[in-house]
């Protein structure tokens, strides 16, 4: 008589599969790694899954719950700064993790729409914003991802100054300040703006940048 299966739920199936991704990366992942993680046959993972790329969906699923859990944390006293502080952090934390699924994932346009909206909705609410036009809080955000996803790389890659949370912390204050000054300042003489890609682009440099193209444009074919 052949010895019992083993019986594996699916939540142990996706913690070995998750740590699997911590050490190597998404490209890591298999079955048979997953069973080898186990001490089973592959059986268990497609008795749960009715396939590798149901249980990779579940993860990154799962992933991106983690990082709006990160960005929902009280690290200030500034919400507005508090999501992008917690995407670095889950970023430091979990470098596998955000690289595999920021690079490979198939829904990190899905996730970050929903931390996107989530951050924008905490804005119209927190009292500075009150009075910011949508367009210039939307800007206003996509100028913090940048700025996040550069500082994201960083954590993940070690080469911060200091990974510590304080570092990341005041980083975030330091820049919030001086982004949200400047918005306010561009509210007061919004006739000398225009919006280009989403960001408020001051009218002198775009006259500058068009002059200045056009002046090459001369030369090259001079």
């Amino acid at each position: 008589m052949s010895p019992k299966e083993i019986t594996y739920t699916k939540d142990q199936i996706i913690r070995a599969a998750f740590d699997i991704i911590k050490a190597g990366g998404l490209r890591a992942l298999s079955a048979r790694k997953i069973a080898d993680r186990l001490g089973s046959s592959t059986a268990p993972v497609y008795s749960c899954f009715s396939s590798m790329q149901e249980l990779e969906d579940e993860i990154e699923d799962r992933v991106h719950k983690m990082m709006i859990e990160y960005s929902k944390r009280p690290y200030t006293p500034r919400i507005d700064l508090n999501i992008g502080v917690g995407i670095v952090l889950f970023a430091r934390d979990h470098p596998k993790l955000f690289i595999s699924y920021h690079d490979e994932g198939k829904k990190t346009k899905d996730a970050e729409e929903k931390i996107s909206e989530y951050l924008l909705q905490q804005m119209r609410e927190y009292p500075i914003y009150k009075n910011i036009p949508d367009e210039d809080i939307r800007s206003l955000y996509s100028k913090f991802m940048i700025f996040t996803h550069g500082l994201c790389l960083l954590a993940c890659s070690k080469e911060l100054p200091y990974d510590d949370d304080d570092y990341i912390i005041y980083m975030f204050w330091e820049l919030g300040e001086e982004l949200i000054n400047a918005t306010l300042q561009k509210m007061q003489h919004g006739g000398d703006y225009t919006i280009i890609r989403g960001l408020k682009v001051h009218n002198d440099k775009i006259k500058q940048l068009t002059e200045w193209r056009k002046n090459q444009n001369q030369k090259k074919e001079g």
